[in-house]
């Protein structure tokens, strides 16, 4: 009887032990839940701080997309504007600075190409003519233009789009020694077809066309009656490099140097 006692008291006291164990498990599991718990919390919290944080990154980038937006649009008025300012000045300048002739009939020469012009300078003024020293040629009040055989120069090029005679220094020389004024047509050429090829016509300059060539371009454009434009949709005529691809597309439209020079230069193999 009394070992039964003592088997009972020991089961009894494992028991005892193992629900000890449970209890503590149980405080552990406890403890571990609460911990997720408040981590889960704080996870749930930094993620919504992050979700507003990204919202209002979203609407000061849209924003500040809408003030660039309004600036570039603010930019492209002010260099058209400055463009429209410059080839008003330009025409200014010209009418300014350069003299009308006493005589609307008096012949006004401007030479291109030559290193030594003082005799046919003194040729011209001696036949009652007059002598421009327009650098470019752009003088709109310029009657002819002299220059060296088969030479395509910028003075040429403005006389060709302004349709003014380009001739050889033999039709100053032999005027001279008849006397009188010859008749144009023996010794050049003016380009009656071509006149007004490039009034009213607008250019675009590309990223791709040489800078160093805009010096040139611009006077006879202007000279032409022509206009530079800021966007590709405006213009006639786009002017690109050589290395440009678009141009095959539309040769027509898509101008190089070479082929815009082709296109307003007189043919003065007879000079």
């Amino acid at each position: 009887m009394g070992n039964e006692v003592s088997v009972v008291e020991s089961e009894e006291a494992g028991l005892d032990e193992v629900k000890n164990e449970i209890l503590t498990e149980n405080r552990k599991r406890k403890k571990v839940t609460e911990h997720l718990e408040v981590q889960n919390k704080r996870m749930k919290l930094d993620a919504k701080l992050l979700e507003e944080q990204v919202e209002e990154q979203k609407q000061y980038l849209s924003q500040n997309q809408v003030k660039i937006t309004q600036l570039e649009s603010k930019l492209e008025g002010l260099q058209a504007e400055i463009q429209s300012m410059k080839q008003k000045q330009y025409r200014s300048t010209l009418a300014k600075h350069q003299l009308l002739p006493d005589n609307p009939q008096r012949k006004i020469i401007c030479f291109s190409g030559f290193e030594d012009k003082i005799q046919l300078s003194n040729r011209v003024l001696q036949l009652g003519g007059l002598v421009s020293n327009s650098k470019s040629g752009s003088d709109p009040r310029i009657t002819h233009f002299v220059t060296l055989p088969n030479s395509c120069t910028l003075k040429t090029m403005v006389g060709s789009v302004t349709g003014r005679w380009i001739l050889s220094p033999e039709w100053i020389l032999m005027s001279f020694e008849s006397g009188e004024w010859l008749d144009e047509n023996e010794f050049g050429t003016r380009n009656n077809k071509e006149v007004g090829i490039i009034t009213r016509k607008c250019f675009y300059i590309d990223s791709s066309f040489d800078r160093g060539l805009i010096k040139d371009l611009k006077p006879i454009i202007w000279s032409g009656g022509g206009s530079f434009v800021m966007t590709k949709e405006e213009a006639d005529y786009l002017l690109v490099g050589d290395q440009n691809t678009e141009r095959h597309q539309n040769p027509a439209k898509f101008l190089r140097w070479c082929d815009f020079v082709k296109m307003i230069s007189v043919l003065n193999s007879s000079i």
